[in-house]
C-alpha cells in the first residue's frame, strides 16, 4: 500500500470524514493520526523546556560544587595563615611559660577550625567502606579516611591513605602520646557517656570495635562526628547518647587531640606524623 501523506490537508480531512462515517480504515488511520499529532505537539511543547531545565540543573549543580570546593580551599588557606603566625610565635617564645601560652592559643585555634569550619563542609558526604575522596560532598569516604583527611587538611603532615586504613587504636597511637589515651573496655554506653561529661572541652578521636570518628565535647554536650555505615550513611554530627555505633560498641579508646602537646607541636612545626605498624 502506498504511503499516505497526513501532512496534506485534503488527505487529513478525507480520513477524518471516513472515521466519522464509520469506515473502519478511516477510523483506524484517523486514530493513529490523532495520536501522532498529540505526541508531536507534546514533544514540541515540552521537550525544549525539559532539555533546557535538565541542562540548567546540571550546570547549577556543577557551579554549586565548584563554589563549595573553592570555599573549602579558602578556609584551609586561612587556617594555614593562622598556623604560620602561631608557628612564628612558637619559634620566638623564650622559656616554658611562653611556650605553654603559644600551645594554648594553637589548641584553641586548631580545634575551633576543625570542629566549626573544616568538618561542617563534610556533612552529608556519603559513606563508602573503600572511599578515599578528598573533596567534601563528592564521592564517598570511609570512617578512617574521613578522620585522616580532616586532620591532613587541618595542617598536620600525615599520609591520609595509610593512616585511614589503620585499626582505630593504631590510628590513635599514631596521633597522640600514650598519656593522652584512655581505654574503656566493657563499659556500658551510659558509663562511657558519664565519663565523657567529665572530660575537658575539646576535640578527641574515638575508636570503637570496628569504627572511628571524632568526639567533640563543649558546653552544649558530647557529640560523635563520623562517616557512618548506618543510616543516614554519610558524615554526620550526632549527640553521643543517640549514636548507635557508639552506644553499642563493647570497646572504646579515646585520644585527646586538642590537648596533646606532641600533636600541637607537630602542627606548629610541620613535623611529620609517622604511621605505626
Amino acid at each position: 500500500m502506498a504511503a499516505i501523506d497526513f501532512t496534506d490537508r485534503r488527505t487529513f480531512l478525507k480520513y477524518a470524514a471516513g472515521a466519522r462515517h464509520g469506515k473502519r480504515r478511516g477510523r483506524r488511520l484517523a486514530a493513529v493520526l490523532a495520536l501522532g499529532l498529540c505526541a508531536g505537539a507534546l514533544l514540541a511543547a515540552f521537550a525544549p523546556a525539559a532539555l533546557s531545565g535538565s541542562s540548567h540543573s546540571r550546570g547549577a549543580g556543577a557551579k554549586a560544587a565548584e563554589d563549595k570546593e573553592a570555599a573549602y580551599r579558602a578556609a584551609l588557606d586561612k587556617l594555614e595563615r593562622e598556623r604560620a603566625a602561631l608557628a612564628a610565635g612558637w619559634n620566638a617564645a623564650r622559656g616554658a611559660g611562653e611556650k605553654r601560652h603559644v600551645l594554648a592559643e594553637a589548641s584553641a585555634a586548631w580545634s575551633n577550625a576543625v570542629v566549626n569550619t573544616i568538618i561542617p563542609f563534610w556533612y552529608g558526604t556519603g559513606y563508602d567502606f573503600n572511599g578515599t575522596t578528598s573533596v567534601p560532598g563528592a564521592g564517598g569516604i570511609s570512617c578512617g579516611h574521613f578522620v585522616a583527611t580532616v586532620l591532613r587538611d587541618s595542617g598536620l603532615r600525615l599520609d591520609r591513605i595509610v593512616l585511614g586504613q589503620e585499626p582505630s587504636e593504631t590510628l590513635i597511637r599514631s596521633l597522640v602520646d600514650v598519656t593522652s589515651i584512655r581505654r574503656y573496655s566493657n563499659a556500658s554506653g551510659a558509663e562511657f557517656l558519664a565519663a565523657c561529661r567529665k572530660l575537658a572541652p575539646g576535640l578527641y578521636v574515638l575508636g570503637l570495635d570496628k569504627h572511628v570518628g571524632f568526639l567533640s565535647v563543649d558546653s552544649s554536650g558530647v557529640y560523635f562526628i563520623h562517616s557512618t555505615l548506618l543510616a543516614p550513611y554519610s558524615v554526620v554530627r550526632e549527640p553521643a547518647s543517640s549514636s548507635r555505633a557508639l552506644m553499642t560498641s563493647s570497646y572504646r579508646v579515646l585520644g585527646a587531640l586538642s590537648s596533646d602537646t606532641r600533636l600541637l607541636s607537630r602542627w606548629l612545626g610541620g613535623g611529620k606524623i609517622p604511621a605505626r605498624e
